[in-house]
């Protein structure tokens, strides 16, 4: 058996290596070219933004099945979009608004297109979310005190617990606001106390709505600290910083209906509470 020279032993590899790398070359051809713009792996933004991707699938054959699947640090994978395409080209604009959930996380998401071999392209994408210090307050309504001078119902409240007391039983400590009592007569005095050293700020052109521990705090440190509000009236909003247990929390109360009818027994403020 002859040996082969060098030369046609180089050339036979170069065979061997041409028609591996064609044969790769080919194999990936069969894939869908995915590709999405923005075209940096990594994004940013921050809770509430909204980021717009551009998807452009390309296929030597045709296509069967688009998808993305998202997972947030920690959490589950989730898959948005599943849809059933066809031909050798698709385009979508995918827009994906950032959660409350993400916040100082981040978040991976992968675009897949399937052929109708069943040979699958992707792309990956990573966004980073800013961390969000600032946490959106929870309201509650429907909250009522009675006037003081009331004989049968309770005239405090308990900020902490979200539960009415009456004054004259409970401690001190229990009591973040309180009817006060100005004088003898039957007369709602429209004025709050809180026993347990409570401190009150009227700020009636606070963002109720939207209200969180951060501007909470804000408006209290920038307002004027009564230990008495007085003159209350409907849709005042008061800025409350808790003197019974927690002495570093903030509540927002909104008072949303005032009953002083003939008498005083059902004399009552009614109000919601964000905290």
């Amino acid at each position: 058996m002859k040996q082969l020279s060098l030369t046609n032993l180089f050339i036979l590899v170069l065979v061997v290596f041409a028609s591996t790398f064609s044969a790769c070359k080919k194999d990936e051809l069969k894939k869908p070219l995915v590709q999405t713009t923005p075209n940096d792996i990594n994004m940013f933004g921050k809770v509430g933004d909204i980021l717009s991707m551009n998807i452009d699938v390309a296929s030597d054959i045709r296509l069967s099945r688009f998808y993305i699947t998202t997972k947030i640090e920690n959490s589950f994978l989730t898959t948005p979009l599943d849809t059933v395409i066809d031909g050798k080209n698709f385009s979508m604009v995918y827009e994906y608004k950032i959660p409350a959930a993400a916040a100082g996380k981040s978040v991976v998401f992968t675009f897949n297109a399937i052929d109708v071999d069943g040979n699958r392209g992707t792309d990956l994408k990573q966004l980073l979310v800013q961390a969000d210090t600032a946490v959106l307050l929870s309201e509650t309504t429907g909250h009522q005190i009675f006037s003081a001078k009331s004989l049968n119902h309770k005239d405090a409240y308990n900020l902490e617990t979200n539960s009415v007391v009456w004054s004259q039983l409970a401690d001190s400590i229990d009591q973040d606001i309180k009817d006060f009592i100005a004088d003898t007569t039957d007369a709602l005095s429209y004025s709050w106390v809180s026993p347990a050293h409570g401190k009150f700020v009227r700020f009636n052109g606070f963002n109720y709505p939207n209200a969180t521990d951060v501007t909470a705090e804000n408006a209290y440190t920038s307002g004027a600290k009564l230990d008495i509000i007085d003159n209350l009236q409907i849709n005042d909003i008061l800025i409350v910083k808790l003197g019974s247990v927690s002495a570093e929390k903030y509540v927002v109360i909104k008072i949303t209906a005032i009953a002083d009818a003939p008498g005083r027994e059902f004399d009552t403020y009614t109000f919601s509470i964000k905290k």
